[in-house]
């Protein structure tokens, strides 16, 4: 075992580091090498031997800051500083002003910001009634409109379904005075309604529901107590035909020798009755595992915690990420040994494989005002910059997520965006920037702080209906039906999957994805597709027959050998 370092005491540390003339933290980081025998981590060593932080051991000056609310609150309006982000922009223009105010004096006179740099606070209407009078007096007929126009009054506040929630807000009809559309009372009449439409799948649904005012947008749900069962029910159509029982499911697919999980995943279509999902398919009528459904022997992984963190540290992992990529050198050992040993034992990594836990801050308020403090601007600038302070955590919304933790807005002192609250709005600014499908989105969204990372998301109940609709671009003419499809890619020649995906685009009309786009309106299988032989019909008539042939091979292999 090598020897440990011979580190100078802390007075010594701190003697050694101010005569190289070290100023910060990162600097420090980088040079502390100069002299061998200054510690890597400073704050660690010396812990328990005289620390107190980096203000002390550099021998720099500590911030200055005004000590009352109100000398910080006088020299913020001494500046005419008119709002909270021209404060984050302008506080260095008095060198004595904290960056965050609202939590350098939380307990000592902070009341909101209004106050703190002696503007006006609005003068909203008082009550819910008012304001329903003054928009409808404006005649805003909708939600975008009042985005628009609710300026033209100043006392309408910018989004009344937070200002109200609790004092008599109900929903955009009501506040506008718009007649709510009277949807289908009955499961039975939408279930009609929208077959009479012809409306095929749940995609095409999302479509053309709209063609119909009284269809509502998510049927599951509007109709969930009262007739719903599924989409096939719902829009009249043929129900895959799965096998009807885990037995039977489970020997078809023992009998194509499938070896486990991803396997499955490639090859299941080959015996057209299994599944894409067997563990969701039969969840309730027999599923145990992924092990008992393709009849593998389950891994004996170490009983208890002990065991497994001995084994862990026997192959000297340093990290998680390192236990992902190199668990399976010891079969018994498991994926998520937080999962496996959550009731008997699991502290956390850092026990588990044996390593020094760092010296967090031990709350989140700390945390908050020490990134803060460095002038930490957003999250990919924490990403690079947080070792700047050896006791902030890499993931700070991990770290506290049940201590505090709000968002990386809150957490770094940030105006918050205010997201487009329509689906509208969204489509037309993602337009205005000229986004032209969904990888530049991902890419070029942040030009815009008002546009969400995932707008399918936060507008799936508010419009949202394909990424061509969002973007403003022409949906490709498809073929609308399975047969035609079908014809035109046996024209073609083509003779597998993989041929397929290398020619498709050979004929315009058909899609990068049959088998998703007529998955409820005729496909089987890409043998049927292509009008190939399906090799293994036979076997999929005949599951438990070929399960007991493929047991005998394995017999008879084990004789030979």
């Amino acid at each position: 075992m090598p020897a440990k370092k011979n580190f100078y005491t802390y007075p010594e540390a701190q003697a050694a580091a101010q005569a190289l003339c070290i100023n910060s933290f990162s600097e420090y980081n980088k040079r502390y090498r100069e002299d061998p025998r200054l510690p890597a981590q400073p704050n660690m060593a010396y812990a328990d031997a005289g620390w107190i932080d980096w203000y002390d051991f550099l021998g720099n000056k500590r911030p200055d800051f005004y000590p009352t609310y109100s000398e910080a609150q006088v020299a913020a309006q001494v500046l005419s500083i008119k709002s909270r982000s021209e404060y984050k922009k302008r506080f260095r223009e008095a060198p004595r002003l904290p960056a965050s105010p609202n939590y350098s004096y939380a307990d000592a006179g902070w009341i909101d910001w209004y106050d703190y740099l002696g503007n006006e606070r609005p003068d909203l209407y008082p009550t819910y009634a008012e304001t329903q009078a003054a928009a409808q007096a404006l005649g805003i007929k909708n939600q975008p409109d009042y985005n628009k126009r609710y300026r033209e009054d100043p006392r309408l506040p910018a989004q009344p379904n937070k200002a109200y929630v609790d004092a008599g807000w109900i929903d955009w009809y009501e506040l506008l005075g718009n007649e709510r559309p009277a949807r289908y009372k009955t499961y039975a009449e939408a279930q009609a309604a929208a077959q009479a439409l012809g409306i095929k799948s749940y995609p095409d649904y999302n479509k053309r529901y709209r063609e119909d005012p009284r269809l509502p947008s998510n049927p599951n749900q509007a109709y969930v107590d009262a007739g719903w069962i599924d989409w096939y029910d719902f829009l009249g159509n043929k129900r895959p035909d799965f096998y009807p029982t885990y037995a039977e499911a489970q020997a078809a697919a023992q009998a194509l020798g499938i070896k486990n999980q991803p396997d499955y995943s490639k090859r299941y279509r080959i015996a057209p009755r299994l599944p894409a999902n067997p563990n969701q398919a039969y969840a309730d009528t027999g599923w145990i595992d992924w092990y008992d459904f393709l009849g593998n022997e389950r891994r004996d992984a170490y009983p208890t915690y002990a065991g497994a963190q001995a084994a862990a540290q026997a192959l000297c992992i340093k990290s998680f990420s390192e236990y992902n990529k190199r668990y399976r050198e010891d079969p018994r050992l498991p994926a998520q040994p937080n999962r496996a040993y959550a009731d008997a034992g699991w502290i956390d990594r850092y026990d588990f494989l044996g390593n020094e836990r760092p010296d967090l801050y031990p709350t989140y308020a700390e945390t908050q005002a020490v990134a803060q403090a460095l002038g930490i601007k957003n999250q990919p600038d924490y990403n690079k910059r947080y070792r700047e302070d050896p006791r902030l955590p890499a993931s700070p919304n991990q770290a506290y997520a049940d201590a505090g933790w709000i968002d990386w807005y809150d957490f770094l002192g940030n105006e918050r965006p205010d997201p487009y609250l329509t689906y509208a709005e969204a489509q037309a600014a993602a337009q205005a920037l000229g986004i032209k499908n969904y990888p530049d989105y991902n890419k070029r969204y942040r030009e815009d702080p008002r546009l969400s990372a995932q707008p399918y998301k936060a507008y799936a109940d508010a419009g949202w209906i394909d990424w061509y609709d969002f973007l403003g671009n022409e949906r490709p003419d498809l073929y609308p039906t399975y047969a035609e499809a079908q014809v035109a890619a046996q024209v073609l020649g083509i003779k597998n999957q993989s041929d397929y995906n290398k020619r498709y685009r050979n004929d315009p009309r058909l899609p990068a994805t049959p088998h998703t786009v007529y998955a409820v309106t005729g496909w089987i299988d890409w043998y049927d597709f292509l009008g190939n032989e399906n090799p293994s019909a036979a076997l999929a008539d005949y599951p438990l027959m070929w399960a007991n042939v493929g047991r005998w091979l394995k017999t008879q292999t084990n004789i030979t050998t």
